[in-house]
């Protein structure tokens, strides 16, 4: 039987199984009848951003009025959304049809929210429709003018606690929901939001990223608190496939070894599994009195772990030493204290027998890129490496650092199915383009100026080494060196 002589309410049956709108999309587009009954419903409905408020209320508008005509355009004239009404708007329009509230399987939390309403909003039914007004006490409170000082903060406390009860209301009433991103101010001890993603057993992906700010500055124990709430609630949540936590660190000393006391600690971890978890990203963590011990036990509980990422850590990696994860392909080790190779990194790949990807930070690139620069070509003088390094392609390396080049092909060597090395460096290369006045110094130069493939190197230590590519991606102040190892098939 062939899917299009199933009955229109099969086949409806069938797109709610479907919980990524790129397979909504996928199905709607393959013919007209599919297409009826995905685009515009359920599909924009799937994944959206829930509106919330855009960032000109942390500037105390005090011009509020009293009654919430939202502009449901993008248009440049949209005046600002200070208060939240969109959102009040959105639920109200999901509140309409229960089916509504049925078809969200993604709901997105930014700190400046969106003027924008959703896109299942922007129809011409919903722009006639007016807009709810704040409720009388809460208004009078947000509204009162403030001259600075603990008045200004307390209409912004009231401000959060007012968007986070109003969308912990809403998620309530999401009854499949499989992805949250929360990427905002952490939720009190006492706050409704708590409570609502306990509600989520069908959840599957949480990223929860705590934002510090200045007016909500989250001390050590708070945050900590949030992050115990957290794996409390999620519990409750056994399909979980998808974590990742980052919240703001707060150090006393510009040594974070030596004063790592505040931060959200990995006591927050004890006790806590997912049997289906795979993806694992924990950011910002300092270890507590265990020394890693929690940590250490946590990652062995999960031992089906496909990605395993840590940024900014402070500690080193030594922590996950013994712990094999025998189906990890992704593994990634972000934290300033390397200024070198992190030689244990190098030990502790036969634990990971399926590694593909491994990215952490190494910051002796920037010496290997910033000699890279002057080389030029013997016959035409041309650079070797032309155009700005943040763009280098297929880069040519000076002989005279062929050793660590060796070194970063044996990572490759030691993990046998690693594809790719990411290194990672903050900084900016050094001027190496001055020639030297001593003619002997210059003569020695032009030897170890020489430019050398990577391929030539890789070969040396890998046998099955067909392809090796290298490229510069940069970001900011952050430069990522990306090699990739094709191997010969045995």
């Amino acid at each position: 039987m062939h899917l299009l002589d199933l009955s229109t309410e099969l086949l409806i049956d069938i797109v709610e199984l479907l919980d990524e709108a790129r397979d909504v999309l996928a199905l709607g587009l393959s013919c007209k009848r599919l297409k009826d009954i995905t685009i515009p419903f359920p599909l924009e409905y799937r994944s959206f951003i829930w509106p919330t408020h855009d960032a000109s209320w942390i500037r105390g508008s005090n011009d509020v009025q009293a009654s919430s005509t939202i502009a449901l355009t993008s248009g440049p004239e949209d005046r600002p959304n200070p208060y939240g009404e969109l959102g009040l708007d959105c639920e109200d329009w999901l509140s309409e049809e229960p089916r509504r509230w049925r078809a969200i399987r993604s709901l997105y939390v930014h700190k400046l929210g969106t003027r924008t309403a959703p896109r299942f909003m922007q129809g011409q039914e919903a722009a006639s429709r007016p807009g709810r007004s704040i409720p009388p006490e809460i208004l009078a409170q947000l509204s009162k003018p403030t001259t600075g000082g603990e008045e200004y903060y307390m209409r912004s406390v009231a401000r959060l606690e007012y968007i986070i009860t109003a969308f912990s209301k809403a998620l309530l009433r999401v009854p499949h929901l499989t992805s949250l991103t929360w990427n905002w101010i952490g939720p009190g001890s006492t706050s409704p939001l708590w409570e609502a993603i306990r509600a989520q057993s069908s959840l599957k992906r949480l990223s929860f990223n705590i934002e510090s700010h200045p007016l909500f500055l989250q001390s050590s124990g708070s945050t900590s608190e949030a992050i115990t709430l957290l794996m409390r609630m999620l519990d409750d949540c056994p399909s979980l496939e998808q974590l990742a936590i980052t919240a703001p660190v707060f150090l006393s000393s510009p040594d974070p070894l030596a004063h790592p006391q505040r931060g959200w600690f990995e006591d927050c971890l004890v006790d806590h599994s997912w049997s289906q978890l795979q993806k694992l990203e924990l950011g910002q963590m300092v270890l507590g009195p265990a020394k890693g011990r929690h940590l250490a036990a946590f990652i062995s509980r999960h031992r089906g772990l496909k990605q395993l990422r840590f940024t900014k850590a402070s500690f080193p990696a030594t922590i996950l030493n013994r712990i094999a994860l025998p189906h990890l392909t992704d593994f990634a080790f972000d934290t300033p204290y390397y200024a070198q190779f992190p030689v244990e990194l190098l030990s502790m790949l036969p634990q990971f027998p399926r590694l593909q990807h491994l990215q952490f930070r190494n910051q002796s690139i920037l010496e290997v890129l910033s000699a890279a620069r002057p080389l030029k070509d013997r016959i035409t003088g041309m650079p070797l490496n032309q155009g700005p390094a943040a763009e280098w392609k297929n880069i040519m390396f000076p002989a005279s650092h062929v050793d660590t080049l060796a070194v970063w092909a044996h990572y490759f060597n030691v993990a046998p199915r690693l594809q790719t090395l990411v290194l990672r460096a903050s900084g900016r290369l050094n001027d190496t383009s001055e020639q030297p006045n001593d003619s002997s110094l210059k003569m020695r130069l032009r030897h170890t100026r020489e430019g050398l493939s990577l391929k030539e190197v890789f070969a040396r230590v890998i046998d099955n080494a067909a392809r090796v590519d290298s490229e510069v991606r940069g970001r900011g102040s952050t430069l990522d060196l990306w090699i990739t190892c094709v191997r010969d098939e045995p």
